[in-house]
């Protein structure tokens, strides 16, 4: 749905850098994260497990730019499969 998100692990190598992190996306890009593309608005800290409440920094891409939003992180889940 449009108005949906989801959180998914991001594993991309670019350049001379690889990232390894959970990231946010809009439903939307549902089927392009899941042919290996990383299109995210929203990420955690690289390396970190979403599940873990103290987890914050997470930064927001805005004007594409990413900006780090130091009290934010995962207050919520709700798992479904697929």
């Amino acid at each position: 749905a449009e108005d949906s998100f989801f959180i998914f692990w991001c594993h991309s190598s670019g350049y001379d850098v690889t990232h390894r992190r959970w990231g946010v996306a809009a439903g939307k890009d549902w089927e392009a994260v899941k042919q290996g593309d990383c299109k995210v608005f929203a990420r955690a800290p690289e390396d970190h497990d979403v599940l873990d409440p103290i987890v914050t920094g997470w930064e927001e891409l805005i004007s594409d730019a990413w900006t780090v939003r130091e009290d934010a992180g995962v207050s919520r889940l709700d798992l479904q499969e697929g």
